[in-house]
């Protein structure tokens, strides 16, 4: 008696002393599934995405340390829009203010304090420029001092009568980029006094954040410091929660908060009858709690219904609800013994394996298939049924250790490739397997015994019967052609799959009317901000300057967020002119004479009057003109030029319409006043300025930008979006060549997505070779390996081939498939294999046609399992779900086709 008959024996006599005392075994194995019901209840579902990969990682470590001493890598974003801009505006800072209030929550922010920036505007405005304020406050204060506190009549006299007689200047005497500079602001003012008596209603405000030259300081001025798109129709709100987890027990009710308090907002306008804005959340924040919610139903579905499914699909095939429960037993109790182990082995489930479960279902049902199959044949002919269980699980043990062995060790690969999540899967997937198969061998022979499921007796002579009609066949030249074929068009699939492109966009993966995934590309498109920050630290302020520097020069930033300019190098020089300067306006009286000055209503004689005035000016402005010419000054002479037409422009309209042009031009004024108003009250609160600190800025600007122990933080923005993989390489380029510590998602999207495609690559690779190894060694024949192998690299080549011809690609999702079709599918060619050995007098299509009904039923419980993963709303779930089911139909034809064809090629039979 040799080895494998020795194994045989040992098998058929535990399964026969089981089927004896099914009671006795049932009740040990409640028992285990009692206490494992107990662990696997403690086992818990960490939601974080950092949770999926190596915790020693350099970017992830650096990611964790900006936590840990800033509290928050990412803002939720609230995006409103769908309404008026001052609308906008009203509702953000609403919904701000109700949020700050909230205890979760530490800050919200949907402007940037625009008042501060004024009162320290000194720290960043040039100094050329605080310079020429200086003279302007001097120059001004004559002029106030001679036009006094008085009323339009005697001021519109005594411009007149300067302008009749100014003093001599000459154009050579002047600084030239300050006149340009001057004359720039003068064709502005003018554009606006035009603007405003040709526009169809009176403007509110003076844009005056377009003599900045700068799109970004512009849009910040206009907004009046809130986060503005490009078209002004859309802000957002910054939310930072408390708690920096990325767990959802954490996340869920922080984003379930804010959507309240919008929501809530949202029914106050409507009750006030005011314009309903709309609103939509992003960030990563919003996108991780969405693609938790999204799977987490996925798999509450995915698990039902692939249950229901397996279920219905054995009552329906066997017709016999007993014999439904002997395949489904086992695996159920198997796959809650290994969710306690998960406790003792990994410690916690994530996104990614806790939804093998429902795979589970699909492929651990193939082991009770088998065996029942078995068991039911000996009782069909007669046999006792102790002894039939004995000799049926016996019979099926063999080609059961060698699928379930490989399909263990398939996956058993994966727990060494690098990236975390699919080490994990790997590891809960080999044991899941493995007490599959240990249920399948304890708990099967009980079940089938306590329960005798029905089985149609076959009439016997004490010989071996089976059905000699196979359902199909071929001849052997029809056999090598199929061969042929098959080999040809899977080495092509093989081929082309090796370059099958790579989708590195996560938000693909999200549900299709994903809100997070439709907001974020709509920030992308319109905005300067993305929820894909890059982050810089510096420990200190000299740093972070160049920091700054660089960044503001990489052409993959859009923009750059710090508070450097707050603490300029100058900073006493600054100070010290500052004060200077509060304190010329506060001994001017400019501050106090324009409070007193009486709001401007222009009288049609007073029209009269001021176009004169704009006559008189355009003399002027003509002299000034003929004086650049012959300096041979073509920058004034054009600024001059400019104007000069303006000043027509005006004169003109004062003509035609003097009514018009009457109340336009005091709104005007009244607005210029008021603004005028404002600038010297700041001005003259520089008096008793002091030196910027951390303490002394705002608290949502101390927290976002300043650590505890005076790390200094700098945000800033990709210009494109981070998932597309030559977008993010180009980027994080620039990032690590300004600073090699940079941190933010897109710096750690940049590794683990790498990681997770050569992790699967190099595990897939692994696997296929183990797997290989294992059946050799199982079989222990060139022939039977071939054939138990051949369907498993047919299909997995096919696979890749119909990728290839549809057009899919791999995603972080749907790249799993490979290695699981071939867990899935390897049962299919060893079992044939094993029949084809047992019959081995009869032709392959007979063999084929025996093997086809357990191969079959498999399969086809394992379709339905994956039937319900495509179902999924998570696309990323339900992409894996089709590929799955490509790669396992095309497993099945090759396991009843072309293995059977191979084989006839292989030997002559009866």
């Amino acid at each position: 008696m040799n080895f494998g008959d020795s194994i045989n024996k040992a098998v058929e006599s535990f399964e026969t002393s089981v089927a004896r005392h099914p009671v006795r075994v049932l009740i040990i194995g409640l028992i285990v599934t009692i206490i494992a019901g107990g662990f696997a209840s403690q086992l818990p579902i960490v939601t974080s995405r950092k949770a999926l990969f190596p915790q020693d990682t350099p970017s992830l470590v650096r990611l964790n340390s900006f936590l840990h001493k800033f509290g928050a890598g990412s803002d939720l974003m609230v995006v409103v829009k769908d309404a008026p801009l001052p609308v906008l505006k009203s509702f953000a800072t609403d919904l701000a203010q109700t949020l700050r209030k909230q205890p979760s929550i530490r800050d919200a922010t949907e402007r940037l304090d625009t008042k501060f920036f004024a009162r320290n505007s000194f720290l960043i405005i040039p100094p050329a420029i605080l310079g020429q304020i200086r003279k302007g406050i001097d120059d001004n204060s004559k002029v106030l001092k001679l036009v006094g506190t008085t009323t339009v009549d005697k001021t519109f006299s005594r411009v007149s009568k300067w302008l009749d007689d100014p003093p001599p200047v000459s154009v050579t005497d002047m600084n030239i980029k300050a006149t340009t500079e001057g004359l720039s602001r003068a064709n502005f003012i003018l554009d606006q006094w035009k603007n405003w008596i040709l526009s169809p209603k009176t403007p509110k405000t003076i844009p005056w954040a377009r003599l900045t030259n700068h799109p970004e300081a512009e849009r910040f001025l206009h907004g009046g410091g809130y986060f503005l798109s490009h078209d002004n129709k859309m802000l957002v709100v910054l939310v930072t929660n408390k708690n920096p987890s990325e767990n959802n027990n954490i996340l869920g009710p922080f984003i379930a908060g804010v959507r309240k308090a919008a929501t809530t907002l949202r029914a106050k306008y409507k009750r006030e009858g005011k314009p309903v804005p709309t609103f939509g959340l992003t960030g990563l924040p919003a996108v991780e709690n969405e693609e938790y919610n999204a799977i987490r139903a996925d798999i509450l579905l995915i698990i039902v219904t692939a249950g229901i499914f397996v279920l219905l699909l054995i009552l329906f095939w066997m017709r016999s609800w007993r014999r439904a429960l002997v395949i489904f037993i086992p695996m159920g109790l198997g796959a809650i013994w290994n969710t306690a182990l998960t406790l003792g082995t990994v410690g916690h489930l994530t996104l990614i394996t806790a939804g093998f479960t429902a795979i589970l279902f699909g492929m651990g049902v193939d082991y009770g298939i088998f065996m029942s199959s078995r068991i039911s044949d000996g009782v069909a002919h007669g046999m006792e049924l102790t002894r039939a269980i004995g000799r049926g699980a016996a019979d099926s043990g063999r080609a059961l250790l060698t699928a379930g062995g490989a399909t263990t060790l398939i996956f058993g690969s994966l727990y060494f490739v690098p990236f975390k999540g699919f080490s994990e899967l790997g590891l809960v997937a080999a044991t899941g397997v493995f007490l599959v198969l240990i249920s399948t061998f304890t708990i099967l022979p009980a079940v089938y015994a306590l329960l005798k499921p029905p089985v149609n007796v076959v009439a016997t002579d004490g010989r071996d019967t089976v059905v000699t009609k196979p359902w199909f066949s071929m001849s052997k030249r029809t056999s090598a052609v199929v061969v042929i074929i098959a080999l040809i068009t899977a080495a092509w699939g093989v081929w082309k799959g090796s370059a099958l492109p790579f989708d590195y966009d996560a938000l693909a993966l999200l549900p299709k009317h994903s809100e997070a995934a439709k907001y974020q590309k709509l920030l992308v498109k319109n905005t300067d901000f993305q929820p894909e920050v890059i982050i810089f630290t510096a420990p200190t302020m000299k740093r972070a300057r160049e920091v700054v520097k660089q960044a503001k020069k990489a052409l993959t930033l859009s923009n750059v967020q710090s508070v450097v300019d707050l603490f300029p190098t100058d900073m006493s020089e600054r100070i010290n002119l500052a004060r200077m300067i509060g304190k010329r306006v506060a001994m001017s009286g400019v501050a106090g004479v324009l409070d007193k000055q009486a709001d401007v209503r222009l009288s049609l004689f007073e029209v009269k009057r001021l176009g004169k005035i704009i006559e008189q000016a355009t003399g002027l402005v003509d002299d000034f003109e003929e004086q650049a010419m012959s300096s041979g000054n073509k920058s004034m002479v054009a600024g001059l030029e400019k104007v000069r037409k303006r000043l027509e422009i005006l004169s003109g309209l004062a003509k035609k319409d003097p009514e018009r042009f009457a109340k336009r031009t005091s709104a005007l004024f009244n607005t210029l006043l008021h603004t005028a108003r404002k600038v010297a009250a700041i001005i003259k609160g520089w008096r008793d300025v002091h030196a910027m600190t951390p303490s002394r800025l705002p608290p949502s600007l101390r927290h976002r930008f300043f650590a505890k122990d005076g790390t200094i933080a700098i945000y800033a923005y990709p210009r494109e979006s981070v998932y597309n993989v030559h977008n993010l390489d180009r980027l994080m380029k620039d990032v690590y060549a300004i600073d090699k510590d940079a941190t933010g998602f897109p710096t750690t999207h940049q590794v683990f997505s790498r990681m997770a495609v050569n992790s699967f690559r190099q595990g897939t690779v692994r696997a296929l070779i183990v797997a290989l190894l294992w059946i050799f060694l199982s079989v222990r024949s060139l022939r039977g390996f071939i054939v138990a192998s051949l369907p498993l690299l047919v299909g997995e080549g096919w696979l890749m081939g119909i990728l290839i011809i549809f057009g899919m690609k791999f995603n972080y999702a749907n790249i799993v498939a490979v290695p699981l079709v071939m867990a899935l599918a390897v049962d299919y060619g060893v079992w044939f294999a094993h029949r084809r050995k047992e019959l081995a007098k009869y032709s392959s299509w007979v063999a084929a046609s025996d093997a086809a009904r357990a191969i079959g039923l498999a399969a086809g419980t394992t379709l339905a399992g994956l039937g319900a993963i495509m179902l999924a709303s998570y696309r990323g779930v339900a992409s894996m779900g089709q590929c799955i089911t490509i790669g396992l139909v095309a497993c099945i034809i090759a396991a009843l086709i072309v293995a059977p064809a191979i084989d006839q090629l292989m030997g002559r039979y009866k």
